[in-house]
């Protein structure tokens, strides 16, 4: 049978246009259910995303991040304006400028960290600071003077005249 033969039989030209059909419908469904599928699968991510949230907020809050060289993290950031850090450390940082003198960068670390663990002793105003942070902040004292080390590394090391992590 030729092809011109096939479209003018009038029975097989109602099994094509039912094929056709039959084709359209099942594709109609197969897209309807892809889409059904990716609404479900977009709200399924949605509740695993606001799940994530949560559980990231019951992680205990950091100061400092856990990279290498220890750097603030955002909340850092905030705790050593609430602390005036920067200013503090600027006037530590010129009495331990002899202490820092041509050492480097770890060394310099490591001396800031005595000093803030075993020779600072906070003013009134300061110690009120730092407890104003523990409790704003949720977190534990090391936390907080952490803070108060970073920054302090990080001004020895510009009085020193070094890179600062940061940079």
């Amino acid at each position: 049978m030729k092809l011109g033969n096939l479209f003018s039989n009038p029975f097989a030209i109602g099994t094509f246009i039912l094929a056709s059909g039959s084709v359209l419908v099942s594709i109609g469904i197969w897209i309807g259910k892809v889409n059904n599928d990716r609404d479900s699968f977009k709200s399924f991510m949605e509740e695993i995303e606001a799940d994530f949230r949560q559980i990231l907020q019951r992680l205990p809050r950091q100061s400092s991040q856990f990279a290498s060289p220890l750097s603030l993290t955002p909340d850092g950031e905030k705790i050593s304006e609430d602390l005036g850090a920067k200013e503090w450390a600027k006037q530590i940082a010129r009495t331990l400028e002899k202490h820092a003198a041509n050492k480097e960068p770890f060394e310099i670390h490591e001396i800031t960290e005595n000093y803030v663990s075993r020779e600072f002793k906070p003013t009134d105003e300061m110690d009120r600071k730092i407890r104003s942070c523990i409790y704003e902040y949720g977190m534990k004292r090391r936390q907080i003077t952490d803070v108060l080390q970073i920054e302090l590394r990080d001004a020895l090391l510009e009085t020193t005249k070094q890179k600062k992590p940061s940079e």
